[in-house]
């Protein structure tokens, strides 16, 4: 193949690559930190936690929590403190949650969570969802290595600008902890910094970019072999 025949297709690719990697990534992650003055039992894995923030399209967000492990623990209930009352509408999403093991539900009546009481202003719970009951306190939660997905309708940016500046806050109760079996709750901090996610075309537009350059790269030194 003559390294002239591709320019034009290098030239569609790159344009594809290009305008990949210019779309924004319309998601973010976020940690927990510990509560001050309450348990102390999970102090020491907070980090093997977090939730990702997606733009879902037609007016919703997904939230995907991650239990990243390796201690062993099992996230048992999420709450959310929705002091604007930007969220709506939750759900369960199955296409973001582990395929066995993990089964929740969203209660009737919204529970409270473990040491709310301890954060300034106190968590006010507006939204929960928690592990079904099974055989065992924290039977279809989620075990080291698993993750869940919930939906709300809402606005993503409004989401986001709520979480950085603590008018939306996530807090949850992990159980089995350790050898011991004890059990902790934690918060996301407001202002905590997000990491932006990259989006799959995000991801092909770089590795598209890459290849390219690999193919030229080739080609040039064909060239030069020949002169």
């Amino acid at each position: 193949m003559k390294f002239s025949s591709l320019v034009p297709s290098v030239i569609a690719a790159a344009g594809i690559a290009v305008t990949a990697s210019m779309m924004p990534a319309e998601a973010a992650m976020f940690g927990f930190n510990n509560i001050q003055g309450g348990d102390t039992f999970g102090d020491s894995i907070v980090n093997q936690f977090s939730f990702d923030v997606t733009d879902a399209g037609s007016g919703q967000v997904s939230f995907k929590f991650n239990n990243a492990g390796p201690a062993s623990s099992t996230i048992t209930q999420i709450y959310w403190d929705d002091m604007d009352g930007i969220l709506s509408s939750l759900s369960l999403d199955s296409s973001k949650t582990s395929a066995s093991g993990v089964n929740f539900t969203i209660p009737n009546n919204v529970g409270n969570l473990p040491q709310g009481n301890n954060l300034t202003p106190s968590f006010d719970e507006n939204f929960e969802v928690a592990r079904s009951n099974g055989q065992g306190g924290a039977a279809n939660g989620i075990d080291s290595g698993e993750m869940l997905g919930v939906l709300f309708n809402g606005s993503f940016d409004s989401i986001i600008a709520g979480l950085n500046d603590g008018s939306l806050r996530v807090g949850m109760h992990v159980q089995r902890i350790g050898t011991a079996s004890q059990s902790d709750a934690y918060v996301n901090a407001p202002g905590n910094p997000t990491q932006d996610v990259p989006e799959p075309l995000t991801i092909l537009g770089s590795a598209t970019a890459l290849g390219i350059g690999g193919l030229l790269k080739r080609q040039q030194s064909k060239k030069n072999n020949k002169a």
